[in-house]
């Protein structure tokens, strides 16, 4: 990854403002710092052994998707066949939570200190505040994003990440930055401007770019537009600022991650039911079975249901070969008329035919 200090939102570049970070001691909750999305394809920092406290490295992945135990594979990025997992992409959980992984800054004034944050799982909780409000005022959390939460995993690092910008979140199409090459080594056949739409810095503007990217991305690229509400209105959602507190990990992130913080045990679990109900499947509607008829209307078989079912009023059961190819059967006639006799000579051979 790498970062501009140009103040251009809309690249989704990190933004070196005025520091205006607060840690409550007693809370544990920081505030005033903002986030950035990238999505590169190589390796995170955190799958390197030796990073962090944790029981394993996080988990890559190899070109086929299959998870890498050995933690010593080089990246795609650097010549490798290790990458980050396509189920590193951020997900929803319920109307008001989502879950996915992200880097960390490092040195910052946001208590967080590079490679001993692998593993560690923060709440992050989006405000409404916006970049450089004395002056342009751009940016933050669209209003449907404000006071909602994301729960994270850190999986790599941030080296270049300084001053009140806190975490880079993984999100397909969010773009690349300097590490361009990764992505189409991992998906063959795919050009590396179809990972961020041609844009390095800030990627996709609309949801109709996830399509260019492989199958097993865009659902995460979607939740950029659906859920975090980037760039749907007022140039909002972009670079959002959040207030966050280290948490306990959630099995919804280890059970990906492969990586469990030793420390996990002695910070506050989280209760996804606390953030909102979870999303209820599309109910399935059955197409109800067509009311039986009430009669058998003209021309029509009284027992093509397999029952009879009465000629409607008016209306006579009549046999005969109302076809011409010599197939009797009955249909709801007007009058029988000459069918009638006809059924009466004809009736022993009616009889016969349906018993053959």
């Amino acid at each position: 990854m790498v970062f501009s200090t140009l103040k251009l939102g809309l690249l989704g570049l990190a933004v070196t403002e005025g520091v205006r970070v607060k840690m409550n001691s007693t809370t544990g909750w920081t505030q005033g710092t903002y986030t950035t999305g990238y999505w590169d394809c190589c390796k995170p920092s955190c799958s390197w052994p030796g990073k962090g406290h944790v029981n394993h490295p996080t988990l890559s992945c190899d070109v086929d998707g299959n998870k890498l135990q050995d933690a010593n594979v080089a990246s795609v990025c650097d010549g490798g066949t290790a990458s980050s997992c396509a189920d590193n992409k951020p997900f929803l959980v319920n109307s008001g939570l989502s879950m996915g992984f992200a880097a960390a800054a490092v040195g910052g004034v946001n208590g967080l200190n590079g490679d001993e944050n692998c593993g560690q799982c923060y709440e992050l909780r989006f405000t409404d505040e916006k970049h450089d409000p004395s002056g342009d005022n751009w940016g933050g959390s669209h209003p449907d994003l404000a006071g909602k939460t994301m729960v994270i995993q850190v999986t790599n690092i941030g080296y270049d990440v300084t001053g009140d910008h806190s975490f880079d979140l993984q999100i397909p199409g969010a773009g690349q930055g300097i590490f361009d090459q990764g992505c189409k080594k991992q998906f063959p056949g795919h050009q590396s401007g179809d990972f961020d739409c041609d844009n390095n810095y800030g990627g996709c503007d609309t949801k109709s770019g996830c399509s260019r990217l492989p199958k097993a991305l865009q659902a995460g690229c979607e939740w950029r537009y659906d859920w975090y509400r980037w760039l749907a209105a007022g140039g909002q959602t972009n670079n959002p600022y959040v207030q966050f507190r280290r948490v306990q990990c959630p099995s919804q992130l280890t059970d990906i991650s492969g990586s469990v913080p030793t420390d996990d045990a002695s910070h506050p679990a989280i209760n996804v039911n606390d953030y909102g109900p979870s999303p209820s499947p599309t109910p399935h509607t059955p197409t109800p079975a067509p009311a039986p008829a009430s009669c058998t209307s003209q021309d029509k078989d009284p027992y093509s249901t397999g029952s009879e079912v009465q000629c409607c009023d008016g209306l006579q059961k009549c046999l005969g070969d109302w076809s011409g190819n010599g197939n009797w059967n009955y249909n709801c006639k007007k009058s029988c008329g000459s069918s009638l006799l006809s059924h009466k000579r004809t009736l022993g051979k009616a009889h016969q035919h349906i018993q053959k």
